[in-house]
């Protein structure tokens, strides 16, 4: 079947973010991220002793997202005018997304006075017009408690994470183009891994706590743009605290640096290939008052190619701004009702002899969001 004729489908898919993805990164990717994995939540949350070994939880969510794949104004009104170009195989620029998760989490003490979690958990996100965006991901964290006592508590995490399939956009295949002698415009899909190590340290006694990780993430495009494949290493570093110690307000910041290297030009090419390689980094701050959750995250990208004839990459530099607003109410027994908004933006900056492209690759998402999560106990 293919990804067009999916369209229409109606099902589950994930919350945009999970516990199993504390420290996720943002996204590494030459044109968009997936667009449901929400960036890394800035407090730092050490856990204190769960009530019981094997818990289980599964949640819904509904959204809506005013634009799908993050297109310029300029595409959107194209893709309105004619839907039927080659330019898109998406039908709307909006759409409506069925989120499921489902989160399995196991807490034990091989060690004497030392919690080990094991946490797996599955996403998956399910489009209502247009299928090709449908996509699954699956991840895993274990986290081993470092010292014995409660007090300073610190804890080590490892995790990965993979997205089998996701859907970007059309691109332009310079290769087939360039034997062809005309446009061709092919699907850009990819695989993603991540693989995460972090180190996390209560400084003072429920008030304050740091985190320092590391994180690597592989994207494998599909063979119309192997130029795209690509390694994305970064670190961070974040603090959350408490000004009172029995306040409700806890106050975040965080801080990410690294640079995403993809292949480049190919030898097997008879034309030169794009190199969407960037240095990024990325500042973030939370508050959260009760169940009420605001968040917001600054990230500058520098392209790194050497390639002036290459427009769309050479001295290329984007600004990305993305908000998040989330509300959560607990309803009866086990049950958490949870609304949020989320808007992401993004503004490029060229050379001067570029500036026309700009509209090309400045965009606004808007995001919509009501849900209901469940948590259960199996075993004490």
């Amino acid at each position: 079947m293919s990804r067009r004729s999916s369209a229409g489908r109606s099902c589950f898919a994930g919350v945009p973010w999970v516990a199993a993805l504390l420290v996720a990164t943002s996204g590494a990717g030459a044109q968009v991220s997936p667009g449901d994995t929400a960036p890394e939540p800035t407090a730092v949350r050490i856990s204190r002793g769960l009530d019981h070994r094997i818990r289980l939880g599964a949640s819904y969510e509904a959204k809506y997202s005013d634009n799908i794949i993050q297109l310029s104004e300029r595409d959107k009104l194209r893709l309105k005018a004619n839907p039927d170009s080659d330019r898109f195989i998406i039908r709307t620029a909006d759409d409506t997304i069925s989120a499921g998760n489902f989160d399995f989490r196991w807490r034990m003490r091989p060690i004497r006075r030392r919690e080990t979690t094991i946490r797996a958990s599955a996403d998956v996100y399910r489009y209502s017009r247009n299928g090709v965006k449908d996509y699954e991901e699956f991840g895993l964290v274990v986290s081993q408690e470092v010292t014995a006592s409660r007090r300073h508590l610190a804890e080590l995490r490892v995790w990965t994470t993979r997205i089998p399939d996701f859907y970007s956009r059309q691109l332009t295949d310079d290769d087939a183009s360039f034997a062809a002698g005309r446009r061709i415009r092919e699907a850009a899909t990819y695989s993603r891994n991540e693989y995460g190590l972090a180190y996390d340290q209560e400084i003072i006694n429920r008030r304050l706590d740091a985190r320092l990780s590391l994180v690597r993430q592989e994207r494998n495009y599909n063979s119309h743009f192997d130029e795209r494949d690509s390694t994305d290493d970064s670190w961070s570093v974040a603090a959350t605290g408490r000004p009172l110690r029995t306040s409700r307000i806890r106050l975040g910041l965080g801080y990410e640096r690294g640079e995403l290297q993809a292949r480049g030009d190919l030898s097997s090419s008879p034309i030169s290939d794009d190199d969407v390689s960037y240095r990024h980094h990325a500042l973030s701050v939370e508050i959260v008052v009760g169940r009420l959750q605001v968040e917001a995250t600054r990230e500058s990208r520098d392209a790194t190619t050497d390639n002036s004839f290459d427009v769309f990459h050479f001295m290329r530099h984007d600004d990305r701004f993305d908000f998040r607003g989330r509300f959560s109410q607990r309803l009866a027994g086990s049950f958490d009702l949870f609304a949020e908004f989320r808007r992401r933006s993004n503004d490029v900056t060229f050379p001067v002899g570029f500036e026309l492209t700009d509209e090309l690759t400045d965009y606004v998402e808007n995001r919509f969001a009501l849900g209901v999560a469940w948590r259960g106990v199996v075993k004490k």
